[in-house]
């Protein structure tokens, strides 16, 4: 459901790091959504908002959290 939500929002372009149940997730990721993973939360949810404010769309992060959290 999530992703079906997703490509109905026009999402193309999500940033993230996998782990948990985010891997998983990216099983099923439809071909029309590109996936980037770039090193750390940080630098991937930097490259969201930057990718959101340059295209006047909405940028996406998906992150899990872990023993830091």
């Amino acid at each position: 459901m999530l992703w079906n939500y997703l490509v109905d929002q026009g999402i193309t372009t999500i940033f993230g790091l996998p782990g948990g149940f985010i891997t998983k997730m990216l099983y099923k990721i439809p071909e029309s959504i590109t996936w980037y993973n770039v090193g750390n939360e940080l630098t991937n949810g930097f490259l969201a908002q930057t990718y959101g404010q340059y295209t006047n769309n909405v940028g996406v992060l998906f992150a899990t959290g872990g023993p830091g959290l």
